[in-house]
């Protein structure tokens, strides 16, 4: 279960608009601070779930693939990886959520394969 990423994008727009967000344990840094002054992550506090609230952030596709390819620092990436694995377990031990639809298997799993290699890349 890989809950607390989602990518989408509308298909009846003609123009791509993918939005990426991550939702994590809810951190205790206001959420001003976290965010990028430049746009390229936005942080935002919810109670998107019953189990938790939730701190999530958002990411244009450009920030994350600069972010990912070691192009642009990304200051709370330990934080942030931490408070995602709390949250995740957090969910599978309260069972599912209206998101359970969404889930894709092979998406986390590929995800979490990539994320290993982003370790020996950088």
């Amino acid at each position: 279960m890989l809950e607390t990423f989602v990518a989408f994008d509308d298909r009846d727009n003609p123009v791509p608009n993918v939005e990426i967000f991550i939702n994590t344990a809810r951190s205790s840094v206001p959420a001003d601070e976290l965010s990028h002054p430049d746009g390229f992550w936005q942080v935002e506090h919810h109670n998107r779930y019953k189990a938790s609230e939730v701190t999530a952030w958002y990411f244009t596709l450009e920030g994350l693939e600069a972010i990912i390819f070691g192009d642009l620092e990304f200051p709370h990436m330990d934080l942030m990886l931490d408070l995602a694995y709390e949250l995740n377990v957090k969910l599978m031990r309260h069972g599912g959520t209206i998101f359970r639809k969404f889930h894709n298997n092979l998406l986390a799993a590929d995800l979490l394969a990539t994320s290993l290699q982003w370790g020996a890349r950088t």
